[in-house]
């Protein structure tokens, strides 16, 4: 991976009192009360003479990228910014805990993925191991919050690491065709894997609110947070497997019709 170009970083000059009525602004919205505008929300793609895969691959170049793109997006974009940074390694980090290879196209502008499932035989879901933090790309996510948190202001919000939801994740790890078909031929072993997988995806998202500083400083800009509503009521109720079973069941007594919201891979089974 190539190191980091950058030199003498520009400064984040940043009023917190101004960040903070702008998402006062955003909570009176959400909460619908009388506003004076609807915000827009912008996502510069400035990669600053990076390539997206080098801005991906290597945490010290995103943390650069993000570093330039907030301190010109603070005097560029008008109104209602709030500054706010990505940690991103690719959407396929729990894939890669389990033992998926990431893969990457020769196009540096495109995004990684998983380079082949581990599931060609719906038994196999029985053999997987239940993986720890340490696992895959799990520990650089976790080192890029890290990093991410301690270099910038408490003003700029931090992403979580788009892990994806349990059937995302399964689209990763299952055959794609399989997917689809085991719902309806072996719902007990999807069962199971839709548990493994929501109870790995619970701990991922612990660590990376931990890792962040809290989820006071936490935000989901396109970054899949599908897990979070579950989490944050796990960590105060202690329901954490009831929830993780409400998930699976959710799928399972779709009967085979529930689809993957995004991330889907191409196949006549996906339609109906």
């Amino acid at each position: 991976m190539t190191g980091s170009r950058g030199t003498g970083l520009p400064s984040l000059a940043i009023d917190h009192q101004l960040v903070e009525r702008r998402k006062q602004f955003r909570r009176d919205l959400w909460e619908y009360r009388r506003v004076d505008h609807i915000p827009v929300t912008f996502w510069p793609d400035w990669t600053f003479g990076y390539t997206p895969r080098e801005a991906t691959e290597n945490g010290d170049v995103q943390l650069e990228v993000n570093i330039r793109r907030i301190e010109r997006s603070l005097r560029t974009i008008p109104d209602d910014y709030i500054p706010w940074a990505r940690i991103w390694c690719g959407y396929m980090t729990i894939a890669t805990m389990f033992g998926a290879d990431v893969h990457w196209a020769d196009d540096p502008a495109q995004p990684p993925g998983v380079r082949a499932p581990l599931i060609h035989e719906i038994g196999q879901v029985f053999g997987l191991e239940r993986p720890d933090l340490g696992a895959g790309l799990m520990p650089e996510n976790l080192r890029r919050l890290r990093q991410h948190a301690a270099m910038l202001p408490r003003d700029v919000s931090l992403t979580g690491i788009d892990a994806g939801g349990p059937l995302n994740n399964c689209k990763d790890l299952v055959e794609t065709n399989l997917l689809y078909t085991a719902f309806y031929d072996h719902p007990e072993a999807m069962h199971h894997l839709l548990g493994l997988v929501t109870d790995v995806q619970l701990e991922v998202y612990r660590a990376v609110v931990e890792a962040a500083g809290g989820l006071e400083r936490m935000t989901s800009v396109r970054t899949s947070f599908s897990l979070m509503s579950i989490l944050m009521r796990s960590s105060t109720t202690g329901n954490t497997t009831t929830l993780a079973n409400e998930v699976c069941r959710r799928a399972l007594a779709s009967n085979g019709e529930m689809r993957t919201r995004r991330c889907t891979p191409i196949s006549d089974c996906s339609r109906p």
